[in-house]
């Protein structure tokens, strides 16, 4: 399961990060990445971790056959395994489906120079956040996949990390769209209908 495991996570880096970007950029001439480097805001904070644990779930996946990692072995079975991979596999496709929507208002962070629509449409019609609900979906994939106590640690650190991002946006989606985003906020739930 290691090649798969690997495949599907360059698969959906590819197209849900690299590609988009690139697509993007080509199409407004704007970076829809918005975290910076040098910044010490809780914003670029947050970036900067989701980028380290995105290179060391990819380093993990790498030598993972290699090291000798604590595991919880009982999801090694054959069954997890093909929840693993639909989990993967269906984060990606809502994801892709998320960002069509957004259109050119699509962006990694907060993009406060570049004002876009608030989009309801679509998935965000179901969730208001259904990218982030995506990367959940992803890495909790990713966890039943590579069961090493490390991955479900990088997990529950994902979970974290969105959560504060989450806040983060929907104070800015508030700032700019005042009643608008209040009235969509009291219908959708932050990650799923059900739970506002």
């Amino acid at each position: 399961m290691t090649g798969i495991c690997f495949f599907i996570f360059l698969v959906s880096i590819f197209f849900a990060i690299f590609l988009k970007t690139w697509l993007q950029y080509k199409k407004t001439g704007i970076n829809p990445v918005t975290f910076q480097r040098n910044s010490e805001s809780v914003h670029d904070y947050v970036g900067n971790w989701f980028k380290f644990i995105l290179g060391l779930i990819f380093v993990h996946v790498l030598v993972k056959d290699l090291l000798i990692i604590p595991k919880l072995g009982f999801l090694e079975q054959i069954g997890f395994q093909i929840f693993g991979i639909f989990l993967t596999i269906s984060s990606l496709v809502l994801v892709i489906w998320a960002q069509q929507v957004m259109g050119n208002a699509w962006r990694i962070g907060i993009d406060k120079e570049h004002t876009t629509s608030l989009i309801i449409t679509g998935p965000f019609q179901l969730s208001r956040n259904p990218i982030f609900v995506g990367m959940l979906i992803s890495s909790f994939g990713v966890a039943v996949l590579i069961p090493t106590y490390l991955m479900w640690f990088l997990f529950i650190l994902s979970w974290l990390l969105i959560n504060i991002q989450v806040r983060l946006e929907e104070k800015y989606l508030l700032e700019v769209h005042g009643e608008t985003y209040l009235a969509y906020k009291s219908t959708v739930g932050r990650f799923l209908s059900k739970w506002k």
